[in-house]
């Protein structure tokens, strides 16, 4: 039971990350208030956003499947979304600067 609970709770949250980086990907600004100022380039971050929400999804579809190699090769593909969503991701913040 508390498998499933887990599951939907991951689920209702990926889904709304993904809701996040397809609403900043098709309007061009941020719709969360913390996130409007750090962020210059939206679009960049959406798509970074559904990326990493794929690879999340992938990666937790992983632990279902029967077989080492599937798993392996399920897993690898998810970690990779997700590496190269976050790496979207920072590239779409501004940089703070660095107090000397």
């Amino acid at each position: 039971m508390l498998h499933v609970i887990s599951l939907i709770a991951v689920s209702v949250v990926v889904v709304f990350y993904a809701f996040l980086g397809v609403l900043a990907l098709t309007t061009g600004r941020m719709i969360v208030p913390w996130q409007r100022g750090r962020v210059p380039r939206p679009r960049l971050w959406g798509s970074g956003a559904l990326l990493l929400a794929a690879g999340f999804v992938v990666l937790r579809f992983s632990a279902a499947v029967i077989g080492a190699t599937a798993f392996g090769i399920l897993s690898t593909g998810g970690l990779v979304l997700m590496g190269s969503g976050a790496v979207l991701q920072f590239l779409g913040q501004r940089v703070g600067r660095v107090q000397v």
